[in-house]
């Protein structure tokens, strides 16, 4: 099916606006620079001061020139500055990855966050370089909603994407088995809080006699990782084999089996 096409010639000054000034949201069926909406729901990004060349019309490549305000039912892909962000929650973080086309050619970019209510804030205060497009997120907590937008700078400021939302699931107390396991000399002991409170992180032996206390202090929520290197409250070495380790937070236990190999 073709896709219906209204355009409008822009003023001569816009000819010579640079091809980067902004990026924006726009509806599809939008008539000229902020018409109503005819009709649809659908949204492309665009550039401000770009559109579809003339041209599309008779051979519809759908690429963003200069001079025209696109405005139409797209099948395809418009080109943009910024062609692709998006966000993903995995592993107790937040993914962002993005793109530029070719032609934007950005020097850096700042990536900004906002929790529901709460203002947007940098999350880089120093922006990342251009060839970089990816950025993990690991200082969110499950059961809350982030916000997040990029800005690609340039040398007249930047111009940013459209905005991101994801809300994260709620996490039980969570005791994640330990990396390496079997290990030696040392490994990590991972575990998620959903709320602050007094935490006890303690290693037994297949006995049930106490090897090594980890932690004994109150904590906030969240993902947080301790180091064991093997070595008991003496500060000795422990021999090889099967080991517990034991998280209490609260009124709440959690126990996973490790393996010390020398």
């Amino acid at each position: 099916m073709v896709a219906k096409l209204w355009y409008v010639l822009l003023p001569a000054f816009v000819l010579l606006a640079g091809p980067l000034a902004a990026q924006h949201d726009v509806p599809y069926e939008v008539v000229s620079g902020g018409g109503g909406v005819l009709y649809g729901d659908h949204r492309v990004y665009c550039t401000v001061g770009q559109a579809l060349a003339q041209s599309a019309v008779i051979c519809p490549t759908y690429r963003c020139q200069s001079g025209f305000w696109y405005l139409a039912a797209l099948e395809s892909t418009v080109e943009v500055a910024i062609t692709a962000f998006t966000c993903d929650y995995r592993d107790d973080a937040v993914h962002l990855s993005w793109s530029f086309s070719v032609a934007s050619r950005p020097e850096g970019t700042s990536i900004y966050r906002a929790e529901e209510g709460e203002e947007f804030r940098v999350l880089t205060p120093e922006p990342l370089p251009a060839g970089i497009g990816a950025y993990i997120d690991g200082d969110v907590l499950p059961g809350r909603s982030y916000s997040y937008y990029i800005l690609a700078l340039d040398t007249d400021g930047g111009y940013p994407s459209r905005t991101l939302t994801v809300d994260l699931p709620p996490k039980p107390l969570t005791l994640y088995q330990n990396y390496p396991n079997p290990f030696n000399p040392t490994t990590s002991i991972a575990f998620f809080l959903p709320e602050p409170c007094r935490v006890k992180v303690t290693i037994f032996d297949v006995q049930g006699k106490r090897v090594r206390s980890l932690v004994d202090d109150s904590w906030d929520a969240g993902r947080h990782v301790l180091l064991w290197d093997g070595k008991n409250d003496s500060g000795k070495s422990v021999g090889s084999g099967i080991y517990y380790y034991r998280l209490s937070a609260g009124k709440k236990r959690q126990t996973r089996k490790l393996v010390v190999l020398r």
